[in-house]
């Protein structure tokens, strides 16, 4: 495992929890370890980055290390620059899914990429894995 695979293990456990204690929760985070010590401190390089970022604080008490979410996850945000083609590759996926299932509701403009739009990718995704899983199973 490493930080940037255990940054997102954790990203994914603060969206339902706001703390974190390494010894109790580290199963949350790696289900299967042949070195529980390096996965620990993979962890624990991963929350530092954390907080460093201002995401998460380590509080301490009774010689145990607390890391609680400064705020809840649905509230941190992030920037993203596209470039002309990528945000016109963007709108012509979801355009042109919208146009096959026949709804309009999600178009998207090319000039102006909004969070609903990634999430219409999210979607899309989805759609194709699932069908993919379905076709999978089939065979």
């Amino acid at each position: 495992m490493n930080l940037l695979e255990t940054s997102n293990k954790l990203f994914e456990f603060f969206l339902t929890r706001d703390c974190f204690v390494i010894d109790e929760n580290l199963k949350d985070i790696v289900t299967i370890t042949d070195d529980p010590e390096r996965d620990k401190a993979c962890i624990l390089g991963s929350l530092r980055t954390l907080e460093k970022i201002e995401c998460v604080t380590e509080v301490e008490m009774n010689n145990k290390s607390y890391w609680f979410l400064n705020r809840p996850a649905e509230s941190l945000e992030q920037e993203v620059t596209l470039h002309g083609p990528t945000s016109q590759m963007i709108a012509d996926i979801i355009n042109n899914f919208s146009a096959v299932i026949e709804d309009k509701t999600d178009v998207c403009d090319s000039k102006s990429i909004e969070e609903k739009d990634i999430r219409s990718l999210i979607f899309i995704t989805n759609y194709f894995i699932s069908q993919s899983n379905g076709n999978a199973e089939e065979e």
